[in-house]
């Protein structure tokens, strides 16, 4: 394919800059603790709220709209609860984009992935699951026009399901599911690049 230019877009660099010497606390973002509190009185949410991971401990910031309308109720509940009665806020990351004919989702994190499996459909047919693992276990699950089956492995996310039980679980879901994609190639296990 030839272009007279492209544009990639890479993530955004969050407009904190007008907060410099407030005391806030920034980096990438607005650094909160894991209630999504900055600071005495200061909450944050969506795509400029950077909070600690609750099972890595690694820093997180998300740029999806579905991210920003969870944390701000979680935000609004602890803002209204008050520090001694706040909640650390705690989900399964989750974003899609549609891309021409591909609609794409992911939930969790595939960044720093070393293993990927190829659950139900093919990637020559643009119709796909896939689970991304790390250290072991389950932290991402990827589907492109294939909907209904990637709901179905949210649940392998949220629990950080060990990879070798997780792929038995996954197999069994597309058993019992083969009737709603008869076009499945089986499951291919390989590393991530």
């Amino acid at each position: 394919m030839s272009a007279g230019a492209v544009l990639v877009g890479i993530g955004a660099q969050p407009n904190v800059e007008w907060l410099a010497g407030s005391g806030v606390p920034l980096g990438n973002g607005v650094e909160c603790d894991a209630t999504l509190c900055a600071g005495d009185g200061v909450w944050a949410a969506g795509d400029v709220a950077s909070w600690p991971d609750p099972v890595t401990g690694t820093r997180i910031r998300i740029e999806h709209r579905t991210n920003a309308a969870e944390q701000g109720l979680a935000a609004a509940r602890n803002l209204l609860a008050g520090p001694g009665a706040a909640k650390p806020f705690s989900t399964v990351p989750y974003v899609w984009s549609d891309q021409y004919d591909l609609k794409i989702q992911i939930h969790g994190l595939t960044r720093g992935a070393d293993q990927f499996t190829l659950v139900d459909g093919s990637l020559e047919q643009r119709k796909f699951t896939a689970l991304y693992g790390k250290g072991g276990r389950v932290c991402a699950a990827v589907g492109v026009n294939m909907l209904r089956p990637l709901r179905a492995l949210r649940a392998l996310v949220a629990a950080r399901a060990p990879w070798d039980e997780a792929l038995a679980a996954a197999a069994e879901a597309q058993t019992s599911t083969s009737s709603t994609s008869s076009d499945s190639n089986p499951a291919t296990t390989g590393r991530a690049r």
